[in-house]
């Protein structure tokens, strides 16, 4: 178990700010900026994912509450996303049915799961949404940071099968 040496708000426990390695970088020149839309209906998960991201060195671009925000954002600014962080179960439209109305929209758009199962249903299920992989609550830095490398827009597989076995700026756009 690792202890941190300072305390931790309740929302950095829940999405794991602590890497499995060591603690967090701060230097944004070893991520290649990649520009994500965070699709998370709690607003502190959100909140924190952002901050993590952007100390990675990725671009946070757009932030929805919701499925259909996502949607929305997606629709409205195409091509401005190399890839999308989905919570799967979400107030208005979930993250599975989002990721179907994404898919019609720009079909070579990444969406990653955001999920507290780890169970090969729900993995099954997320592929056949057209999910490209995924990552469990609690969210760990570096294994998100590795699920984005390996999901960024025109290095995305093909396929839009999760991978089996696996557990910047102010200028952001938001649902209005």
């Amino acid at each position: 178990m690792i202890v941190p040496a300072t305390p931790l708000a309740p929302w950095q426990v829940i999405v794991g700010r602590l890497r499995d390695n060591g603690p967090m970088s701060t230097n944004a020149d070893e991520a290649p900026a990649h520009r994500v839309l965070i699709a998370e209906d709690e607003a502190l998960i959100r909140l924190d994912l952002a901050e993590m991201l952007r100390e990675e060195g990725y671009e946070v671009v757009g932030e929805a509450g919701d499925g259909q925000e996502a949607v929305e954002l997606v629709q409205q600014h195409p091509g401005r996303f190399d890839v999308v962080l989905m919570d799967v179960q979400m107030p208005v439209m979930d993250g599975l049915t989002a990721t179907g109305h994404i898919r019609r929209i720009e079909p070579a758009l990444p969406v990653v799961a955001l999920t507290a199962h780890a169970l090969a249903q729900e993995r099954a299920r997320c592929e056949a949404a057209g999910m490209c992989d995924y990552a469990t609550k609690p969210i760990k830095i570096d294994v998100l940071v590795d699920t984005l490398l390996r999901n960024r827009r025109g290095l995305a597989r093909q396929d839009s099968s999760p991978v089996a076995g696996r557990a910047g700026t102010q200028d952001i756009a938001t649902h209005q």
